[in-house]
């Protein structure tokens, strides 16, 4: 087991590690790493997820422990940092924390993880797992617009919040996806061709693009930043572990999808949201850089654990 663990990690890890050379040496643009990462999230990632969910029974799209247990530990690990680090920080700052601590880097290192684990499923959990983090990511946004609202109107945050949410490429995707899916009708060959060649290129360009990002990271506030990464890292897994625990007959590739998407790293698009915000960039940044490194380490982890509960054919 632990071969063939190392057999599918190392390659997710090479890649990424090729992306962050390349960004160090500037080998094709300055801007690169932003061009891969729009290119993911924009284009490959919404193309592949709406071909695998809307060629899907909705029955086999959506998995009522998968759904609890992972949803449950965003939840608790975007408020966990409210509580662990009390000190005079703002809401602005308490969101950006609380995101950083849920937000699983599922869009870009999922599915190369999960494919060679459970095949097929990869698609509708990465699907499910994005949807309840860009959901986590929604509630960020509408608490930084709050905080930025000095007349107490809830009304233009929630509006800032749900045209932040519905413009994003994944979220329209899996949306779609799932209405064609319910509408019972048969995507046509051509579409369907076309989501998965352009679809093909979503892990390798993913994982480099996420090593290229890391050249700008910087690792400050080690203190708070050890926290979150704990919280992302341990506690997050942990959570899903011992939830899925209450479902006996929880399907095997549901619940290792499950545990291994909850043990990934902080989602760059947390830092991109500090940016855009301008809230603790450089902290948020730290974050994405140290649960990448931290990762190599916890991730095979829970890896193993997870198939050992729950032993794959």
């Amino acid at each position: 087991m632990f071969e063939k663990v190392v057999t599918i990690l190392l390659p997710i890890f090479a890649i990424m590690g090729l992306g962050y050379l390349s960004g160090r040496l500037e080998l094709i643009g300055k801007n690169s790493a932003v061009i891969l990462n729009r290119f993911v999230t924009h284009i490959s990632l919404p193309l592949l997820l709406f071909g695998a969910l809307a060629s899907q029974p909705i029955d086999e799209i959506f998995n009522l422990p998968f759904i609890v247990s992972f949803g449950a530990a965003v939840l608790v690990c975007f408020l966990l940092p409210w509580v662990l680090l009390r000190d005079k920080s703002d809401m602005s700052k308490r969101a950006i924390r609380g995101l950083g601590a849920s937000f699983a880097n599922v869009g870009f290192v999922g599915l190369p993880l999960l494919t060679p684990m459970v095949g097929t499923l990869a698609l509708p959990a990465l699907g499910v797992s994005n949807l309840i983090v860009l959901t986590a990511m929604a509630v960020t946004v509408l608490l930084l617009e709050l905080a930025r609202n000095d007349t107490g109107n809830l009304g233009p945050a929630i509006r800032t919040a749900l045209v932040h949410t519905f413009k994003n490429p994944i979220i329209f995707s899996l949306v779609a996806g799932t209405a064609f899916s319910i509408s019972g009708l048969s995507l046509p060959g051509w579409i369907d061709r076309t989501t998965q060649i352009v679809g093909a290129a979503t892990p390798p360009v993913a994982l480099f693009a996420m090593g290229e990002a890391l050249v700008a990271a910087r690792l400050t506030n080690l203190g708070e930043i050890g926290v979150l990464a704990a919280v992302k890292l341990i506690v997050m897994p942990l959570i899903v572990l011992g939830i899925l625990q209450l479902f006996p007959q929880v399907d095997p590739k549901w619940a290792v999808s499950a545990v291994m998407l909850a043990a990934l790293s902080t989602a760059v698009l947390e830092y991109i949201v500090a940016t855009e915000y301008r809230e603790d960039v450089q902290e948020a940044s730290g974050l994405v850089l140290l649960t990448t490194i931290l990762s190599a380490l916890t991730l095979p982890v829970f890896v193993i654990w997870s198939l050992h509960i729950w032993p794959l054919p």
